[in-house]
């Protein structure tokens, strides 16, 4: 993949992940019956999840277009529990506020489908009172796939179960064509292997 923000910050993180001591599988668990001591794949996942979000951060940070809102666990009008905003970015010149959702699987179960969306629209009532003036864009980002179209049919009601509930689920296609970068399915599905041999590497 083309070296853009993205790109460098995946590899570095990768590589930071990698040489950070992961937790290995060990007695009591099925993998390690089966195959021993390994690096625990749930370990890198759960580290990496949250590295999708810098990548965005940081891209959105050099592109003059946007500027970063605050991102991270905040308080919520009208909530007594923070909330993780995970991805919030503004267009000033068109007066748009970008909030998104991040999800690295897009296969919820039926318990946390619902909470989502209800974590959504609770955001988007506090975004819409916090920017007066400003429309608010919000959904679910799916980094981990690259359209819509790569989707089995299964997951494909998955998300049209977000449409019904009017949460619009988009992927990494439509977030680099709104950050305006060209990556390709091709480049974008070989840069997630060459990430992931260095995570397990």
């Amino acid at each position: 993949m083309k070296k853009t923000k993205i790109y460098q910050v995946a590899i570095n993180e990768a590589t930071r992940i990698n040489s950070s001591g992961l937790k290995m599988t060990e007695a009591g668990s099925l993998k390690y019956f089966l195959w021993g001591a390994e690096k625990s794949e749930q370990s890198i996942v759960i580290k990496f999840g949250r590295v999708f979000e810098k990548m965005i951060q940081e891209q959105i940070s050099i592109t003059p277009k946007f500027e970063l809102g605050l991102n991270g666990v905040q308080h919520i009008s009208g909530q007594s529990k923070k909330k993780d905003v995970d991805l919030l970015f503004i267009d000033k010149e068109e007066k748009t506020i970008f909030y998104r959702e991040l999800k690295a699987n897009i296969d919820l179960d039926t318990e946390k489908l619902p909470a989502t969306t209800d974590k959504i629209a609770v955001i988007e009532k506090h975004l819409a009172s916090k920017y007066p003036g400003f429309s608010i864009n919000s959904g679910i980002l799916c980094m981990t796939v690259y359209s819509e179209a790569d989707l089995s049919n299964r997951l494909k009601k998955k998300v049209k179960t977000y449409s019904d509930a009017s949460v619009s689920v988009e992927f990494a296609r439509d977030i680099f064509a709104t950050l305006d970068l060209d990556i390709s399915k091709e480049e974008y599905n070989t840069f997630g292997l060459e990430v992931g041999k260095i995570l397990r590497s």
